[in-house]
């Protein structure tokens, strides 16, 4: 679980690195 070690700084890092790999949703927020 991100959420765990950062949830908000493992998203934006995931979504700069995978980019339009995930979807945007609630887990985004």
């Amino acid at each position: 679980m991100a959420a765990l070690w950062g949830s908000r700084r493992f998203r934006r890092s995931a979504m700069a690195s995978a980019g339009t790999r995930a979807p945007p949703g609630p887990s985004t927020k």
